[in-house]
């Protein structure tokens, strides 16, 4: 089973800033769901793993849990509940009631056990935040780290609290796809993006 790290980073490894990304990439997101669910065989889904900032960052309820794919939430607080009943957003749309797709760990180790069991999965993407990308980076069964890197074009580096860390030095470049400009109006930045594949040697 392919375990992979999945990210957005500014150039200083930003990857978030108090509790929200600071920058909107509608085609990267686009990207992001069609990595994490795609698979090889017919009648599999994939794993998606994050913490409960993470879990919590998903603002729409009706994305909670990220549909066609196990989500999988590490978390120290045992009893932290992952859907809240009747919750909806400005618009009423409900939260996804599926408890099939959504479950609590308190561990990162449990979350890759908790996806080796279910036979349905096929592959699983660890997607923040920083502890776990640092956790799964360890990980020996980690392949592949799929990075996005960002970059404003005038100015400063965006403003970021939370890091992507360092990859390990086994991880090399495998491949790396063309550099896109974009100029992100909800956050009044014109950013440079490209897609980034380190492999594990």
């Amino acid at each position: 089973m392919i375990v992979a790290v999945l990210v957005e980073e500014s150039g200083k490894m930003g990857i978030g800033k108090d509790g929200h990304i600071p920058w909107h990439l509608p085609s990267d997101l686009k990207y992001f769901q069609q990595l994490t669910t795609k698979t090889k065989q017919s009648g599999k889904r994939n794993a998606v793993v994050m913490g409960r900032k993470t879990w919590e960052s998903l603002h729409a309820p009706r994305f909670k849990p990220l549909p066609g794919r196990l989500n999988i939430v590490v978390s120290r607080q045992s009893t932290y509940k992952l859907v809240e009943e009747g919750k909806s957003d400005d618009k009423g749309n409900k939260e996804n009631k599926d408890s099939d797709s959504a479950v609590l760990v308190g561990s990162l180790e449990a979350a890759l056990s908790k996806a080796d069991q279910d036979e349905t999965v096929e592959a699983i993407w660890i997607i923040g935040g920083g502890e776990l990308y640092r956790a799964g980076l360890d990980e020996e069964r980690c392949t592949n780290a799929h990075v996005t890197e960002i970059a404003q074009t005038a100015g400063d580096a965006i403003e970021c609290d939370t890091y992507f860390p360092a990859l390990p030095a086994a991880f090399t470049v495998s491949g790396r796809g063309e550099t896109i400009k974009y100029e992100d109006k909800k956050n009044k930045i014109e950013l440079t993006y490209r897609n980034v594949v380190y492999s594990r040697a």
